[in-house]
């Protein structure tokens, strides 16, 4: 219950579902280590952070005492190793949303380590942290030293100006970043959306296609299809077309926000995939 309430983003259900299940086991139970991993996921999107670093470390300490090892959940092997780095990814997300961008640091370089590479994601979120860091210690030492200076009687009215093409690029750099670390929170919620959308009907066009306005945003502009519409192969086809050219990258508005961008992109991709099923039944 607990991870469907996730998935539909009801992430205080969801966290209430696996608070009661941690309660009805063994401290030292294997699924203590999951259940705390996946509390800490919920936790984050309510924004208790204290407790989801408190489960990001009890999965962390449980899973490496493990070892290489694994479990069965759900019919389907469970990594210890990966529950570790789960742990401490979601650990350095809570550390960011506390602004203690340090520890954060020290958090991805310990992943780093772990994994033996570090990955997009991981610099991404360093090269946050450092950028935050900096802007802490210019605030820092801007408005404490010499509080009662002018600093402004310092200025170099000789500098030449900032060209507008250096400025342009500085812009766009700091853009990038903003979208980078944005992506970065956005990640989780985004997959539980499509996988909300998605789970149950992979590869099934008709049934992705006619559940899709659950999953876009109104201004889009996508009508509700019914089911009904896309019984005949002819139908399905044009619906599908009008869906992809909606979700194509290329086709978004300029004002489409990083969320908007990362569920068009996960809907292209998985429409493209169901309409390659589609089209390579027997019967059409």
């Amino acid at each position: 219950m607990g991870n469907k309430c996730f998935q539909h983003g009801q992430f205080q259900q969801a966290e209430s579902f696996y608070t009661r299940a941690l309660e009805s086991l063994p401290i030292h139970h294997d699924y203590r280590i999951l259940l705390s991993n996946n509390r800490a996921a919920a936790r984050l999107k309510t924004g208790h952070y204290e407790g989801s670093l408190s489960d990001c470390n009890v999965a962390i300490e449980m899973a490496e005492r493990k070892g290489e090892g694994h479990c069965l959940s759900h019919q389907k092997q469970v990594s210890w190793q990966e529950q570790v780095v789960k742990a401490l990814l979601r650990k350095t997300e809570a550390l960011e949303a506390l602004h203690k961008y340090t520890e954060a640091i020290q958090v991805y370089e310990t992943i780093v380590a772990y994994q033996g590479h570090s990955t997009a994601r991981i610099q991404q979120g360093m090269a946050q942290c450092q950028a935050a860091l900096s802007a802490h210690t210019n605030a820092t030492t801007t408005s404490t030293d010499f509080p009662n200076i002018d600093y402004s009687i310092f200025e170099d009215i000789t500098a030449a100006p900032v060209s507008q093409g250096v400025a342009a690029m500085r812009e766009r750099e700091a853009k990038n970043a903003a979208d980078g670390f944005e992506r970065l929170v956005k990640a989780d919620q985004v997959e539980a959306q499509l996988a909300a959308w998605k789970t149950s009907r992979q590869n099934n066009l008709q049934a992705l296609l006619a559940t899709l306005d659950t999953v876009v945003w109104p201004d889009l502009g996508w009508q509700k299809v019914g089911l009904a519409d896309l019984m005949e192969a002819k139908q399905c086809k044009l619906y599908y077309r009008k869906a992809i050219a909606k979700v194509h990258p290329d086709k978004l508005s300029v004002q489409a926000s990083v969320e908007q961008r990362m569920l068009a992109h996960g809907i292209f991709t998985t429409l493209n995939e169901a309409w390659d099923s589609y089209k390579n039944q027997p019967s059409l």
